[in-house]
């Protein structure tokens, strides 16, 4: 998902810098000077700021700064007290279950199972033996009175999982709209609370390969709005046992699309899979191009808004079936780095400009895409792609696009430059707010990210940060612009942002964005 740019974030950033500790110190000296005042104080400035927005400041401290803020007054006390408790994590080793006055403003629980780690004087004990029995009676005589609960989350770290009675339990709230269920829970276990919670459940995020499994294609899904699938492609159930990833008959419909036919509320669809290197190859189709299409075109996912689909083939015709209402697609390969236990397909510019030559997204908002490009047909397919992007998605608001360069190609060396065509663009796009992308900067290709932050590094940045201001010349009302840059271990903060801002004459200038 591309980064939102915002209000919110803005406000939140600033305070990030406001509360360190330092701050934190000086408010709590300055309050007990004023609690040591023998007279009766009137409240501080601080203290009669809207709950909502001391919410927002508490949320951005560590845990310990806002245990400070707690206890610097009565009046804070009793305005934070259901902001802080509004996610409370239950680990019976380590302690009993919450006390009664933070139940009506639980509404995240976690369920951990934790190890206890005593110390005695003969040294250090791990108890990591659970009363199960006392621990399920105390939960389920406490958790119908948790009346703001709307969020369960489950950890696997209890030993030997959870079990069948607490799994009861849970199903038995009536009021519970969300399951964040971890992979290591049985498949039996997780397919019963999901019947249980059915006609409530609104979100959740299950493991690729436990997909069909755990999902009862016979239940009405009415109240689903949100599915995410994480890790491997689901394998076909009915599949024989010695070819569990075989390819459904010519002209049949694919597992994948009979399980979302019964999903009609769906909203939003993640599908953060990748097949594993011994399955067969093109097996990650939704609806391919020898597969039937949905048995009602006219009302499959007709709800949905957001499609992020992390294995998107050749052929690929999911998008033709999905509503004009879409307004958030993303189609980055899972995950993001290679892997050489996982097909992870790589899209040329052209294969990604035959399959949005033929859909319609009008009300497109958020737009995430990666190809490549390999010959000189490939470079006038850019052209082509981007041109296509400008005028079926005039509406973007947020753009992330990642282009692979075959630098080893000497007939492509004169054409790599990206500032022309990305230049014109973004001036065709008048509701942008964000852009972002991976340029493939031939200095860095066949590179290992950077480990330092070292003169090299920074001329890196530089030499980015002249790319960018190019690009954004001719788009004055672009907010913030990002380009890819290796750093270390993690893809997800391989970027260095700016925000754009007008300069002498014109010009357009860039001011770095703090991480």
């Amino acid at each position: 998902m591309l980064p939102w740019i915002g209000f919110q974030k803005f406000f939140a950033a600033c305070w990030r810098r406001l509360t360190s500790t330092g701050f934190i110190a000086w408010l709590s000296q300055t309050f007990q000077r004023l609690l040591g005042t023998p007279s009766r104080r009137p409240l501080s400035a601080f203290e009669r700021l809207d709950s909502d927005v001391l919410g927002l400041i508490v949320s951005e401290l560590p845990f310990l700064d806002r245990l400070k803020i707690f206890g610097l007054s009565r009046h804070l006390r009793a305005a934070l007290f259901p902001i802080l408790f509004r996610k409370v994590c239950s680990a019976p080793l380590r302690r009993p279950f919450p006390p009664k006055n933070m139940w009506p403003h639980i509404q995240v629980l976690v369920l951990a199972g934790d190890m206890e780690v005593i110390q005695t004087a003969q040294g250090v004990v791990t108890n990591d033996k659970l009363d199960y029995q006392s621990t399920f009676n105390q939960f389920h005589e406490s958790i119908m009175h948790l009346t703001a609960l709307r969020t369960v989350v489950i950890w696997p770290n209890i030993n030997g999982g959870l079990w069948a009675d607490l799994w009861q339990s849970l199903a038995c709230i009536p009021w519970l709209d969300r399951l964040d269920l971890r992979p290591s829970e049985k498949q039996s276990a997780l397919r019963d609370v999901l019947l249980g919670c059915s006609s409530t459940l609104e979100g959740v995020l299950i493991p690729g390969e436990l997909l069909f499994r755990v999902i009862d294609q016979s239940v009405n899904w009415h109240a689903l709005q949100e599915l995410v699938v994480r890790g491997f492609w689901p394998l076909d159930p009915d599949a024989s046992p010695s070819n569990p990833a075989q390819e459904p008959l010519p002209n049949a419909r694919t597992p994948l699309l009979r399980l979302l036919e019964t999903l009609p509320e769906l909203r939003i669809l993640r599908l953060n899979v990748s097949a594993e290197y011994r399955d067969p190859r093109n097996s990650t189709y939704i609806v391919g191009p020898n597969h039937a299409g949905p048995r009602d075109p006219a009302t499959f996912l007709r709800h949905l808004t957001c499609f992020h689909f992390g294995s998107l083939l050749r052929g690929e015709r999911i998008l033709a079936f999905l509503p004009r209402g879409v307004q958030d697609i993303a189609l980055a390969p899972y995950p993001l780095t290679p892997r050489d236990t996982l097909q992870q397909p790589k899209l040329r510019a052209s294969t990604v400009l035959a399959i949005f030559r033929d859909v319609e997204f009008p009300n497109l908002r958020m737009f995430d895409v990666h190809y490549g490009v390999s010959d000189l047909a490939e470079v006038d397919a850019e052209e082509t792609l981007l041109a296509l992007f400008a005028s079926k998605f005039a509406n973007l608001r947020q753009l992330s696009v990642s282009r692979r360069w075959q630098h080893t190609e000497s007939a492509l060396v004169p054409h790599w430059n990206p500032v022309p065509r990305f230049r014109t663009l973004l001036s065709r796009l008048p509701a942008l707010k964000y852009f972002q992308m991976n340029a493939s900067v031939p200095e860095r290709y066949g590179l290992l990210p950077f480990t330092y932050v070292d003169d090299a590094f920074f001329a890196h940045v530089e030499r980015l940060r002249r790319l960018a201001r190019d690009i954004v010349q001719d788009c004055p009302w672009l907010q913030a612009i990002g380009l890819y840059r290796e750093f270390r271990s993690d893809p997800q903060f391989y970027w260095e942002r700016w925000r754009v801002l007008p300069g002498h004459r014109g010009m357009m200038q860039l001011e770095t964005m703090s991480i």
